[in-house]
């Protein structure tokens, strides 16, 4: 019962953040019919995530956050990704409003509000955010190019936040994600930004 137009935000840049992003705003347009808004918080930092942005031209829909702010209404519908609340520095600390759709990897906040009626809140321990969006878009049918960018990306977003599906945060789900993506992904482009430079900063 969403509106036709979604807010869909994330509150920094890396590739896992962006891979959710690119799949949840192709779920919406491509199964839901909505127009999407997308605005995320921080910079993009690293190399590689620049690499991600300009591989898949995420600059032609992605804004400044900052940029939503001046023009925000109340009855927006605002969906987060890869974030537990809007109550991140990256956002510009508490804004005082809550999103009406999460999606997140990491663990509920233990200070964290109900979420508001009619909204979903869905909080669940995985290697990655890009693997719960991934499971959502297998149960809901959808199809795949080969190769496809939401898969390609999809696949890239998991191996980063899972250390190669090595980290101690990594389940089943990813290994499960990785197997149903990988039929459909761009090896060449998953390799390249793979191996794509790495700062001192990030080594």
């Amino acid at each position: 019962n969403a509106p036709a137009k979604i807010i869909l935000t994330i509150s920094h840049i890396d590739p896992d953040s962006l891979a959710s992003m690119f799949q949840k705003k192709r779920i919406l347009e491509t199964l839901f019919g909505k127009s999407v808004d997308v605005y995320y918080g921080g910079k993009p930092g690293r190399p590689q995530n620049q690499t991600i942005i300009n591989t898949f031209h995420l600059n032609y829909f992605m804004m400044p956050f900052e940029h939503y702010l001046k023009k925000r209404h109340d009855d927006d519908f605002i969906i987060l990704v890869d974030s537990p609340s809007f109550n991140d520095s990256r956002f510009g600390g508490d804004l005082g409003f809550k999103p009406n759709v999460v999606i997140d990897h990491h663990a509920r906040p233990a200070n964290m509000a109900e979420e508001p009626e009619g909204s979903w809140y869905w909080y669940q321990s995985s290697g990655a955010c890009a693997s719960l969006i991934a499971k959502l878009m297998f149960e809901l049918g959808m199809t795949f190019s080969t190769p496809d960018e939401a898969a390609t990306i999809g696949i890239i977003g998991i191996l980063e936040d899972s250390a190669r599906l090595v980290s101690r945060h990594t389940t089943q789900l990813d290994r499960e994600m990785i197997a149903a993506l990988g039929k459909f992904v761009d090896q060449k482009c998953v390799n390249e930004i793979s191996l794509s430079t790495r700062d001192p900063a990030f080594m």
